[in-house]
């Protein structure tokens, strides 16, 4: 039962970090088509992004639209802070006015209920 919760925390952590991983792929791509012309797949006549750009947005945006339908308070700040904003535990605790060592304690917790909430598939993919 410990084993099975703890690799749903893995999980959960991996998919909320995958939001941060995408945008570096995102300015990876744009300084590859700025500096050597490497975006191959879009047509210069027609501003139709790559499929690679789309399919790594819609990652991003199912990140974030997970963290935003989580119920409003201090966990969903620090997860929305830290994964989609990209800012350290330490800062996330400074901006909320708590202690680093509550900072880490917290996003343990959110992170915590946010596997809760996948894997009871309360997060509905068409809203």
């Amino acid at each position: 039962m410990v084993i099975k919760e703890e690799t749903k925390i893995r999980e959960t952590k991996k998919f909320l970090e995958s939001y941060s991983a995408n945008k570096k792929l995102l300015g990876m791509m744009k300084y590859e088509k700025e500096y050597f012309s490497g975006d191959r797949c879009d047509d210069e006549a027609t501003l139709i992004p790559c499929a690679d750009e789309v399919l790594i947005k819609s990652k991003m945006f199912e990140v974030r639209r997970f963290i935003m339908n989580l119920e409003d308070g201090n966990e969903k700040l620090m997860l929305f802070y830290h994964y989609i904003r990209g800012l350290s535990v330490e800062k996330c605790a400074e901006m909320m006015d708590i202690s680093r060592t509550s900072g880490f304690r917290l996003r343990r917790r959110a992170i915590e209920r946010a596997s809760r909430k996948r894997a009871t598939r309360k997060f509905d993919h068409n809203e």
